[in-house]
């Protein structure tokens, strides 16, 4: 028997902190006893499966028991959402370079599993029959501690990657869309990354009033957070207002900004067709030509900050294009020149000591803000965006290459 409370609280702890398991049933009745559960209770744990075997063979395990043994305290947790989270990917303090790599690949294909698939085992507990970890002070999760060698009589619910969810027969991806409110939504988003080339045209048009709707529908909470007298302009599709803004070793400046429908987000999925973008051209161009107006009243004023428009310049005419181009342009690539004029200044003089090195490093940051703030302001056109999209998809294959080669070499050795 252990005596000494702070032994059997820093056994606790190992186990929540250090990941140690627990196989004494003296320790667990002695643990009970000082935070057992007060009530009867439903708990849940989740365990992700990395390959079709060892799903199988879990499934065969659980058959062969009538339920789920573990020679160490089985840790359940009484939310269910903690034990979906363990079911959707491997949990650990201590993750190897094979569960990192697994998490990024479910990250970059927007899955929600990591592996083949998940599983939830859902148990009821009788009042005083677990460890009830909450109480110790020491947990990290909601959880509760079984008895080792315990059989835990369970339901089991099966987690299914969405990879698998949109090949079911009765599985529409159009209509599920359709049906969907949140453009967020995972398994939305997942379709959007995967299988964009299944979504209609009917599904596409709707994806494009709602991207205005939600601009619009947000209205009020995006005005709610700016200052009235910061407001520049309040009409539909376009907001501009004007906030301080604070960059390190520097003064703060007032800068405006702009924000507008974001149709860019549909066009990187692919979700916007030829049909779609002239639908929304004349919308774009009106939104375009008030931010010139904009531009024109408080280019001297202000600096402005031109990203929450400039994806837009991709659904507008050339005329247009090329009339913001001119009229954004202009302002920026004279103070490009003013400062490369000084930097070559600065550089000829042969004097590349003291002041003169400090007062050249200097220059060239500010150099560099300028190139990112004017690139950032330039149009973007079809020829862009098509880069932009190719670019992102040979980056996606890369990384998803490179992790699986990764793998399977971690699987020789």
């Amino acid at each position: 028997m252990i005596n000494n409370i702070m032994d059997l609280i820093e056994i606790l702890k190992n186990y929540t902190k250090n990941e140690i398991p627990i196989y004494s049933e003296e320790v667990f009745k002695e643990l009970r006893n000082m935070f057992p559960n007060e009530e009867d209770m439903v708990v849940y744990r989740g365990i992700n499966f990395d390959t079709k075997e060892d799903y199988d063979s879990f499934l065969d395990y659980l058959k062969e028991n009538n339920g789920y043994i573990s020679s160490n305290c089985a840790g359940f947790s009484p939310d269910y959402k903690t034990a979906y989270d363990f079911s959707t990917t491997t949990k650990t303090y201590f993750p190897t370079l094979e569960v990192m790599l697994s998490s990024s690949r479910r990250r970059l294909l927007r899955e929600k599993i990591s592996g083949y698939r998940g599983i939830i085992l859902k148990s009821n507990v009788k009042k005083g029959e677990v460890i009830d970890v909450r109480e110790s002070g020491v947990g990290v999760e909601s959880e509760v501690l079984f008895a080792p060698n315990k059989l835990i009589e369970c339901e089991i619910e099966i987690i299914k990657p969405f990879r698998e969810l949109v090949e079911e027969q009765d599985f529409c991806v159009n209509e599920y869309i359709k049906n969907t409110e949140y453009f967020n939504d995972d398994l939305a988003q997942y379709i959007f990354e995967n299988k964009s080339s299944s979504i209609n045209e009917e599904v596409k048009d709707i994806l494009v009033e709602r991207k205005i709707n939600e601009f619009n529908n947000h209205r009020d909470y995006k005005i709610s957070e700016i200052e009235d007298e910061k407001i520049i302009l309040n009409e539909e599709n376009l907001i501009a207002f004007t906030r301080k803004t604070y960059n390190f070793g520097k003064e703060a400046e007032t800068v405006l900004f702009f924000l507008a429908p974001n149709f860019y987000v549909l066009d990187k999925l692919d979700l916007l067709d030829e049909k779609q973008k002239e639908k929304i051209k004349p919308l774009v161009e009106n939104i375009i030509m008030d931010v010139l107006d904009i531009h024109i009243k408080y280019r001297d004023k202000y600096k402005i900050n031109y990203e929450g428009v400039n994806n837009l310049t991709a659904y507008i005419s050339e005329e247009t294009r090329e009339l913001y181009t001119r009229a954004i342009g202009y302002g920026k690539r004279q103070s490009y020149e003013d400062i490369n004029e000084r930097l070559r200044f600065i550089m000829n003089s042969g004097k590349f000591k003291g002041n003169k090195s400090a007062e050249i490093q200097s220059e060239i940051e500010k150099l560099t803000d300028l190139f990112n703030d004017f690139s950032k302001s330039l149009p973007k056109d079809d020829k862009i965006i098509k880069q932009e999209k190719i670019e992102k998809e040979n980056k996606k294959r890369k990384e998803l290459g490179l992790k699986w080669q990764i793998k399977k070499k971690l699987k020789i050795l």
